[in-house]
């Protein structure tokens, strides 16, 4: 589950908690605004288990920065998919992803598919929609976590904020601790040098020139038995 907390809130990289009496794990996505957003990504620009930075602030204050591509949150509530949410989506770094939240009866499909196939940073939330091939639901996917979710965890009907993992808020979260977060990632065998493998082959020895050959055995001399021990031809 991911964890709304300001940055203010947020003592180390991930945290633990109940929800509804539920233990969860948290990733964190973390509230920054204007005046905070610099020191929260020397902080935390390189943790993993931070899933993103909901930014809350004016556009022109994020151009002629150095952003992480695709990791800085804005949240815009709109009506519908319409025209107007181009003039929304342009305001932006390209870098920046637009998470556009539509209302929970919103289930125009068509008009997901339009906005997501003209804009890549550009994902809806909300509504009741379809997850299909081009579209982006949710505000966070399978991209934004080292370990891949089961797709059998990940619904086909996105409902509300559920995406991919729904998101609380810290006010809705009991016992909660916060732990440094720390991610195993499979480790791979390094390929062999090839240096080393001409090495050893050329400390084989080369066949000898010329090879024993096995030789048949001849065949043993029949052996004869006198006519005196098996009698005349008349006994046969």
């Amino acid at each position: 589950m991911l964890l709304k907390v300001p940055f203010e809130q947020a003592l180390n990289t991930a945290a633990k908690g109940e929800v509804e009496g539920k233990k969860v794990n948290f990733f964190l996505r973390i509230g920054v605004r204007e005046s905070t957003l610099d020191e929260a990504l020397d902080k935390f620009g390189k943790t993993k288990t931070v899933v993103g930075f909901d930014y809350e602030g004016t556009a022109d204050f994020l151009y002629g920065k150095e952003l992480p591509e695709n990791r800085i949150f804005v949240t815009k509530q709109v009506e519908d998919l319409g025209p107007s949410v181009d003039f929304v989506v342009k305001a932006y770094p390209s870098g920046v992803r637009v998470i556009l939240q539509v209302p929970e009866d919103f289930t125009d499909m068509r008009a997901v598919m339009g906005v997501c196939s003209r804009y890549a940073n550009v994902r809806v939330d909300g509504g009741s929609l379809l997850r299909l091939p081009g579209v982006r639901i949710g505000a966070v996917d399978q991209e934004d976590f080292v370990k891949k979710i089961a797709e059998s965890r990940v619904p086909l009907v996105s409902s509300g904020d559920a995406g991919i993992m729904a998101s609380v808020d810290i006010s809705d979260v009991d016992n909660l601790e916060f732990y440094e977060g720390k991610i195993s990632e499979k480790k791979t065998k390094e390929a062999r040098p090839v240096k080393d493998t001409l090495t050893k082959l050329e400390r084989v020895p080369a066949p000898k020139s010329q090879a024993k050959t096995k030789t048949k055995p001849s065949p043993k001399r029949p052996s004869f038995v006198s006519q005196e021990k098996i009698g005349g031809l008349g006994n046969f």
